[in-house]
Formats: structure tokens, C-alpha cells, sequence
């Protein structure tokens, strides 16, 4: 009887100890998700351009050339789901958006602060204030998921799909011609400079504008 009572805490007291050898083991490391780091594109010249936009820099900015253009950072996208379209602004820009090949996707550079409405049976287009906006529609789904948003050093002027995952965006960033490209798979964009390059302050969006939308007032 005393044998078997003693080998019952034997056996209780070495479940114990191997318990608390166990916990007392320190927690495997964890390591941290390797950031992916985006693929540049090496020359913005090996890109399908944006015509529009490169015709009139060229006119109105005579050191304009896209072999000067240089990868300098990148930026991640961000994250915000998406919301239903507001079918009055999606309706007056709709001509104006850069789709894929598909049409099942637009990106939408226009819409965001925008004030649109109609005067003597013409539409009217002015930019309600200096922020600026990327956002990403589904036209299946008739919805709008932003992309990326920045105050006014930044401005974005037209855009046009590479592939069905990059998109090539053409602006300004503090006076100075810029692109980005656009990767919806890594969810980064990568920003092209013109290093030392200022353009005249002359040069303004609407002027361009009222060249991509030539059946709409665009005051100055």
C-alpha cells in the first residue's frame, strides 16, 4: 500500500517538475515578415506614356524629356475599404477615368474635391481644394477603394494601365514633372523625378485639363 501510494507522488511530482521545465523554456523567436521590397521600373522611356500629357509638356516645358526621369522612393498603398460610387460624380468623369483592358477597373485621379455642376446647359469642373486623391473603382462591383491621398505638394494630372496590375500616373510634385507607377500586387508606388528640374508656374492642371476634357468648362 505504501509502495503504491509512493510511487503515485513519484510520478505526480516528475509531471509536475517536467511541467514547469517546459514553461520555463524561453518562446521561440518570432521573426519579422521580410518586407517586399517593389521591382522599379528601370526607365520610365520603357513604359507605354501617356501621349497627352507628354505632348503638352513638351510644349509648355522645353527641358521636358522622360530619359531624365529617375526611381527616387516608393510608397505603400493604402488600405481603406471600399465604398459604393457616387453615381453623379462617377457619371460626369466617367469619360475621363484610365480603364483596363477590360473595363472592369478604373483609376479615378479626378473626382476627389471636386465641385461639378452645369451652367447654361455645359458641365463645370473645379477643383474644391488642394488635396488630391488616387482612388481605385470596380465597375462590377460599383464601388471606390482610395489608393493613396496627399496634400497639395502633390497633383495628379492623367493616368493610363501598363498591365492589369500597374498603372503609370503623370503629375507634379511641388512645380516639378513627376510619374508614379502604380503596383496593385505589391500595393507600393514608385515615384519618377526630374532631379534639379523646376517647371515655369505657368503651367497649370486646368490648362491641361482643358485639353483632356474639351467638352467641359474648367475655370482657372
Amino acid at each position: 500500500m505504501i509502495k503504491n501510494f509512493t510511487l503515485v507522488v513519484l510520478a505526480t511530482t516528475l509531471l509536475f517538475i517536467s511541467g514547469c521545465t517546459n514553461s520555463d523554456q524561453p518562446a521561440e523567436d518570432v521573426q519579422p515578415e521580410e518586407q517586399v521590397v517593389p521591382e522599379p521600373v528601370e526607365k520610365i522611356s520603357d513604359v507605354d506614356r501617356l501621349p497627352l500629357w507628354q505632348n503638352y509638356m513638351e510644349q509648355q516645358f522645353p527641358e521636358f524629356t522622360e530619359d531624365q526621369f529617375n526611381a527616387t522612393y516608393t510608397v505603400p498603398l493604402e488600405t481603406f475599404q471600399p465604398y459604393p460610387v457616387n453615381e453623379n460624380e462617377f457619371n460626369f468623369f466617367k469619360p475621363y477615368m484610365a480603364y483596363n483592358t477590360d473595363s472592369t477597373k478604373a483609376i479615378d485621379i479626378y473626382s476627389y474635391s471636386s465641385v461639378i455642376s452645369e451652367k447654361g446647359g455645359q458641365r463645370v469642373y473645379i477643383n474644391g481644394g488642394p488635396d488630391a486623391q488616387i482612388n481605385l473603382v470596380n465597375l462590377e462591383e460599383k464601388t471606390s477603394q482610395r489608393l493613396f491621398f496627399s496634400g497639395p505638394m502633390l497633383s495628379f494630372w492623367d493616368a493610363q494601365w501598363i498591365d492589369s496590375n500597374k498603372v503609370i500616373v503623370a503629375g507634379t510634385e511641388e512645380k516639378t514633372p513627376v510619374y508614379w507607377i502604380i503596383d496593385l500586387n505589391r500595393k507600393s508606388m514608385q515615384l519618377y523625378t526630374m532631379e534639379g528640374k523646376e517647371m515655369d508656374t505657368s503651367i497649370s492642371r486646368e490648362g491641361f485639363l482643358r485639353r483632356k476634357m474639351p467638352d467641359i468648362i474648367i475655370p482657372d
